[in-house]
């Protein structure tokens, strides 16, 4: 009787450990699972911010890229054409200090 008793004890501590790894994995697979969550939400948020700016930074590009945008910036800032600019191709040593 004894001895069953302690087979008895035996085994349910084996069971209330083997309950506890198994919550305790629980735990740390859930936690685990947030986390990964959390990091793909901040990804979410700077994938949508980036896509903000590239849409602005494109609206901008193509903005320069047309010729009379470019003349009406030119002409607001005072620019002249620049004319006889050869020297500049022909001689390599243009900006050198002397």
């Amino acid at each position: 009787m004894i001895q069953n008793l302690n087979i008895t004890q035996a085994i349910n501590i084996f069971l209330l450990s083997l309950c506890g790894a198994i919550v305790l994995s629980y735990v740390l697979w859930a936690n685990g699972l947030a986390a990964s969550n959390y990091q793909i939400s901040g990804l979410r948020d700077d994938l949508a911010r980036l896509t903000e700016v590239n849409s602005s930074l494109l609206a901008e590009k193509s903005a320069t890229e047309n010729p009379k945008a470019a003349m009406r910036f030119a002409q607001e800032q005072n620019m002249v054409p620049a004319s006889n600019t050869s020297y500049i191709f022909e001689n390599g040593n243009v900006a050198l200090r002397q």
